[in-house]
């Protein structure tokens, strides 16, 4: 079903750009309207696809602090949508890929894959499988964080354990 995409969000968050979408929902660029400052927004029906956001936000919240995941500024429903807010991270490994005339360096290619193997060992290691590893679900910090490698995208992921 289509969604009516609010402009602004909790009152400070103004939406630009469509980054992307997916089976549960859109991924927009938004701009704090008091600071300035850039995240991403992820947005769904507040329907059955709000319990799949939750889930993500669930899982997020208990992995927060592993050095590569997104860090959840706000997660909440408004009238018929589900938003969660979270730190803008760019480029997907794909948008990069692209951008380097699809070729990486060694280099490159030993950071990232490091960096991803470090990541999902520290996930399996709070009894979680993300499921869903791809290319344009691994995004590069910005900032400070250029050099990071995130994984994006927990809706689908589990916990294997107790």
């Amino acid at each position: 079903p289509m969604m009516h995409i609010p402009t602004l969000i909790n009152q400070y968050y103004h939406l630009k750009d469509k980054l992307g979408s997916g089976s549960y929902g859109d991924v927009f660029h938004t701009c704090n309207v008091l600071t300035n400052e850039d995240f991403a927004v992820k947005l769904s029906l507040a329907n059955n696809t709000a319990s799949v956001l939750h889930h993500e936000y669930e899982i997020l919240c208990k992995l927060q602090g592993i050095v590569g995941l997104p860090c959840i500024i706000s997660c909440g429903n408004k009238g018929s949508y589900s938003a969660m807010i979270l730190e803008c991270l760019w480029p997907s490994l794909d948008e990069l890929f692209d951008s380097c005339c699809w070729s990486f360096s060694s280099y490159m290619i030993t950071m990232i894959g490091q960096q991803l193997l470090q990541q999902l060992e520290n996930i399996h290691l709070h009894n979680f499988v993300h499921q869903d590893i791809k290319p344009s679900n691994v995004l590069i910090g910005t900032g400070q964080n250029t050099s990071v490698v995130y994984l994006i995208d927990f809706s689908i992921a589990k916990q294997y354990r107790d």
